[in-house]
């Protein structure tokens, strides 16, 4: 599962069950707030940066896919 499924299917999730609204991950992780737990915004954040690195080519070589 590439990084752009992985978000989306977050920002799903948290749609879904925190009943957040907004258009993608990283405006539902600004919307939650203190509604997610602290484990879910680090991911969430961590997820988002490693989409953003995935679009440069150079930078997308250093991201440990794990």
């Amino acid at each position: 599962m590439d990084f752009e499924a992985r978000a989306d299917r977050l920002a799903k999730l948290i749609g879904e069950k925190l009943d957040v609204g907004g258009q993608g991950l990283e405006a539902k992780l600004r919307r939650g707030g203190r509604k997610l737990p602290r484990a879910v915004r680090e991911a969430g954040e961590q997820l988002l940066a490693a989409e953003r690195m995935s679009a440069n080519p150079k930078l997308a070589r250093q991201i440990d896919a794990d």
